[in-house]
């Protein structure tokens, strides 16, 4: 990735004068609260918390599957599908933002079930907005990628669990690893036809312990197949057997220990031998904070990752919620206690415009709590009666209590 570098201006008060481009690539306005990220020896410059740059779009809930991973396994909530009215008005909404953010097709359910994504699609590429989607691939026809490439969708999102028919179907139960694979083979055959580079190819992987040996192996294969990038996520526990899957005991226990501290250990870059690995794995599970020549290799705790991407969520009734996890109520378990997250809305599309919706004061106040994360540490703590749910907290914040959040603490992540 390439890194861009600014001067800034010190006046004869001490104040930073950041560069115009700055300002605008992060959408920093007079009167903005912007902070400033220290990591290692350099100072970051955030986005701004109210500049919208992506919207998770979510078409329907529904799903032509049955991932064993999915939290979708513990819903009652009946199939729903967006109404073309209430997508008609968001693409109008839009109007009101400059430069339009992203919309980003995915959800909790599977797009390209809905029976309209084609016209939701083109309607949003038509207008110039940047698209992306995320999907199974079972449903990727040769009619379907030769729309996304003429629509030039950016990015299309495969999830792809396993590297073997076998470790794929015990994950992504009635799916076909040779069927997703094929489709995607047509999709690189019709690009190159096309002569287009879109839509790039990401691979997801919800990383279990069944399947977390297959990763090189389904990079590989990404790898064969075109893509760009990987996005592997923890899962989330919403049954005791998969409690026994998860592959994040030893961040629970070690950051759960009273008084526990966290060393940084800085190592140099060096060969990835074996034993180098060997040593890293194991300072790690000891508690301290790695960083192998200037990469972190943990993920830094306490960071809305939706509130960094300057998202908001619809679901496909039109609710706006700050983030994913918080459009469908769903359980789990925060390590050994079982957890509730509750639904929680900032607004409704059906009557409100969207600018309404990111610009009320409660929405942007909301923002600005969870960039700065000023929650209970539920994730560590864990030992109330608070843990058990998103309603309220120690510190007295009431819902969304965030503390628990495991988004919040990468261990799980979204493309």
């Amino acid at each position: 990735m390439k890194q861009e570098s600014w001067k800034a201006l010190v006046d004869s008060e001490g104040k930073i004068q950041l560069p115009e481009q700055v300002l605008i690539d992060r959408g920093i306005r007079p009167g903005d609260t912007v902070r400033l990220t220290q990591v290692g020896l350099n100072l970051r410059v955030d986005y701004s918390a109210h500049f919208l740059r992506r919207i998770y779009l979510e078409p329907t809930n529904a799903c032509n599957l049955n991932c064993a991973t999915c939290m979708r396994n513990q819903w009652n909530e009946p199939a729903g599908y967006m109404e073309q009215e209430i997508f008609d008005k968001i693409i109008r909404d839009l109007d009101g933002f400059s430069p339009a953010p992203e919309i980003f097709f995915g959800g909790l359910g599977e797009p390209l079930v809905h029976p309209a994504i084609k016209d939701f699609l083109l309607k949003a590429a038509g207008r110039g907005i940047p698209v992306s989607l995320i999907t199974n691939g079972m449903l990727l026809t040769p009619d379907l990628c030769d729309f996304l490439i003429h629509q030039k969708v950016e990015w299309i999102w495969v999830s792809i669990d396993g590297a073997s028919p076998e470790s794929y179907s015990d994950i992504r139960l009635g799916a076909e690893l040779s069927r997703v694979i094929g489709n995607l083979e047509t999709l690189n055959q019709r690009k190159k036809k096309a002569s287009s580079p879109y839509p790039h190819l990401g691979i997801a992987f919800v990383a279990i312990k069944k399947n977390i040996r297959d990763l090189p192996k389904v990079v590989e294969m990404g790898k064969r197949l075109g893509a760009e990038k990987f996005s592997v996520s923890n899962v989330i526990a919403y049954s005791d057997e998969m409690r026994t899957q998860t592959l994040y005991d030893q961040f629970g226990r070690v950051n759960s220990l009273p008084g526990s501290i966290q060393p940084f250990v800085d190592l140099p870059v060096m060969d990835l031998e074996p034993s180098t690995w060997e040593t890293v794995f194991e300072l790690m599970k000891q508690g301290s904070q790695v960083r192998f020549g200037e990469n972190e290799l943990q993920s830094t705790a306490n960071r809305c990752p939706f509130v960094e991407k300057g998202s908001v969520s619809i679901r496909w009734d039109g609710a706006a919620s700050p983030c994913l996890p918080l459009m469908h109520q769903h359980s789990g378990n925060l390590f050994d206690h079982p957890r509730v997250s509750e639904t929680y809305s900032v607004g409704d599309l059906r009557h409100q415009t969207l600018k309404e919706i990111w610009e009320d004061d409660a929405y942007r106040s909301l923002r600005q709590k969870l960039q700065d994360f000023d929650f209970s540490p539920c994730v560590y703590c864990n030992s109330c009666e608070n843990a058990e749910n998103n309603r309220e907290d120690c510190f007295g914040n009431t819902a969304p209590a965030c503390g628990g959040c495991l988004w919040a603490q990468g261990l799980i992540r979204c493309p």
